[in-house]
């Protein structure tokens, strides 16, 4: 990414201008060029006291500045500029790069210093080596909002410590597509990340990592081990087991959504609670509040994957921009959705028609998405070892300098302007009589 180009003049022989002296001098002797000389005739008196004053009025008159002296004395300057080597250039701001760091669970994992580490190491690397005079901002973890943090680091350096204990606690995936563009770079601590099409990786070596890959419903975990068959294990996070949040009349008890959620929650060992987000939270399901009548004078109908049901609207806060959709209502989003969080902008949901399964399966799904895997828990193919190679940013040439014409300051030599200039006007200053 670039920003707009800036012009500035400068001077190759900045000395060449003491020449300006030339025609500054040029036209103060021609003002003295046609000054008048007294003439005396012998020693008379008479003809002293006739032309005394018309001689010191002749003394104080000087040559008026004709358009030829003015044209030439111009010619000699633009000669002077001429020699004073100007020119114009072009300074190409400095090109900004993205590094976009891994939030999933694969972060802490890696035998030999965590992946995180690593990554972090070959995005510093890189830097170096292809980033010279660029600025360099660093795409860190989620912020509660549903925003990412970002910092800017001098090309080289690491990111702040706390910027990256943030990351290093983030556990919910990276949304890549959305930093495919030419000036970004990924570093993902996992194989399982599709190849980018406008961004590029540094070269990332991997080894395999064992420990929890799946979280059992009793609380225990199936530990992986390379080369060897998932053995169940006693969860070595210990502590209470992971939990479902849920915020909002539609989820209760005998409602439609809430008897759905609470299904699919005990297949998985989640508890269920409401309040304060916490730590071991690995979902959060929230609805809009009000008094749940609807606003417009008919009820809305929504649906998709085969089911439909009327809903009635609360008090919505318009949608979260940085939440996908997955369900919407004309041009209102009514179900979004992030890693970690499902926000419906509904307060109540009636009974759904269509087949009772679509339902079950549609929402379903979306809780699986949506899911975080819980503390500590990996997925085989991100502990599974893995080699990145690496594949340079489209805004970054085969040879690892920027594209021709995107970051070269461009110079343009404004000397042989001024030197025609000149000649141009000496030229037709000496063709008048």
């Amino acid at each position: 990414m670039n920003l707009p180009a800036v012009g500035l003049l400068s001077l190759g022989q900045p000395l060449g201008l003491i020449a300006l002296v030339l025609p500054i001098l040029f036209l103060i002797a021609a003002r003295e060029r046609g000054k008048s000389q007294p003439r005396l005739v012998g020693s008379l008196d008479i003809w002293r006291r006739v032309h005394g004053e018309r001689i010191v009025a002749s003394r104080k008159r000087k040559a008026p500045l004709t358009p030829r002296i003015l044209v030439i004395a111009a010619a000699m300057a633009f000669g002077v500029i001429a020699l004073a080597a100007p020119k114009w250039t072009h300074k190409s701001p400095p090109m900004i790069w993205r590094l976009v760091l891994d939030t999933s669970g694969s972060n802490a994992i890696g035998l030999g210093g965590q992946r995180l580490e690593l990554a972090v190491d070959a995005g510093v690397k890189w830097t170096s080596q292809n980033a010279k005079g660029a600025r360099i901002f660093w795409v860190g973890a989620r912020l509660p909002d549903g925003s990412t943090e970002m910092e800017e680091v001098p090309v080289g350096k690491t990111p702040s410590s706390l910027f990256l204990e943030r990351v290093a606690v983030s556990t919910g995936p990276r949304r890549w597509s959305r930093y495919d563009a030419p000036d970004c770079l990924w570093l993902p601590t996992s194989g399982g990340v599709l190849t980018p099409r406008q961004a590029g990786f540094p070269e990332l070596v991997y080894d395999a990592a064992p420990g929890p890959a799946a979280l059992l419903k009793n609380g225990d975990v199936l530990w992986w081990q390379a080369g060897e068959a998932l053995e169940e294990r006693t969860n070595p996070g210990g502590g209470s087991r992971p939990r479902i949040r849920l915020e909002g009349a539609v989820f209760a008890e005998g409602s439609p959504l809430g008897d759905l959620v609470r299904v699919w929650a005990s297949e998985r060992g989640l508890e269920i609670g409401s309040g304060p987000l916490l730590a071991r939270d690995v979902l959060s399901l929230e609805s809009a509040t009000g008094s749940g009548v609807p606003p417009l004078p008919r009820p809305v109908s929504i649906g998709r994957d085969g089911w439909s049901a009327s809903v009635a609207l609360g008090d919505t806060e318009g949608g979260n921009t940085l939440l996908e959709p997955w369900l919407a209502h004309q041009s209102d989003t009514l179900v979004s959705w992030r890693a970690g969080l499902i926000r419906m902008e509904f307060a109540s949901l009636g009974e759904p028609s269509g087949d009772p399964a679509s339902f079950a399966i549609s929402w379903a799904t979306l809780f699986e998405r949506a899911a975080l895997p819980g503390a500590g828990i990996v997925s085989v193919a991100d502990r599974s070892d893995a080699t990145i190679e690496a594949k340079q940013p489209v805004g970054l040439s085969a040879s690892g300098t920027a594209e021709p014409g995107e970051q070269q300051d461009r110079e343009k030599h404004l000397s042989p302007i001024f030197a025609v200039l000149a000649a141009a006007l000496l030229f037709g200053a000496t063709r008048r009589t």
